[in-house]
């Protein structure tokens, strides 16, 4: 009986590894991102091209783990879809990898770090009954202080460069509005389903 117990404990255990195995893996290659959009720029590619790219081999790589139904529920939530692909899609690695351009990628990587601060405020602003407590606020502000002082190390260098940094800005309140459109189609469809739409 306690070898049963012992084996069914184990299974939550292992499974929370690799959900943070998981986890850190995306963390990784979304880190990564920044640096090796910028090397396909400096080598000669479009932004737009980077995107395309990087869209098609993730949808390719995607359908191999998920097939079947292709069309939501109604004609809103298609709507829903597109406004998801245009902002969490389109518009925001677009407007990244644009920025990448113009600006340092320590930049970007800091600026994009406000879409979870920017998605709260959102949230506060457009449900009255979710308004963001002093302490997430805080919170949000000390974990992005936190990504500043990662990124810049011990060699803080200040370079405003309008163009690109508005450009990164746009991304994060992009992906910030691709986050609220997601929370509402969550709630009726599958992540492996929202993720090949």
């Amino acid at each position: 009986m306690s070898q049963h117990t012992g084996t069914a404990n184990h299974r939550p255990q292992m499974s929370m590894i690799l959900y943070n195995v998981g986890a850190l893996l995306t963390v990784a290659a979304w880190g990564v991102s920044f640096v090796s959009t910028k090397v396909l720029l400096e080598h000669g590619l479009q932004p737009t091209e980077v995107y395309v790219y990087r869209t098609l081999l993730a949808y390719l790589l995607i359908l191999l783990v998920c097939h079947g139904r292709m069309v939501s529920n109604s004609v809103r939530d298609e709507l829903l879809f597109v406004a998801c692909g245009m902002c969490g899609g389109s518009l925001y690695f677009i407007a990244e990898n644009t920025a990448l351009e113009h600006t340092l990628v320590s930049n970007v990587s800091l600026i994009v770090t406000l879409a979870p601060l920017i998605t709260t405020l959102l949230v506060g602003v457009l449900y009255k009954s979710e308004r963001p407590s002093r302490g997430m606020v805080a919170g949000s502000l000390v974990a992005f202080l936190g990504v500043g002082l990662v990124i810049f190390n011990s060699s803080f260098v200040l370079a405003v460069k309008p163009l690109g940094d508005l450009l990164a800005l746009a991304a994060a309140v992009s992906w910030a509005v691709y986050s609220l459109v997601l929370r509402k189609l969550s709630a009726f469809y599958t992540v492996l389903f929202i993720t090949r739409k």
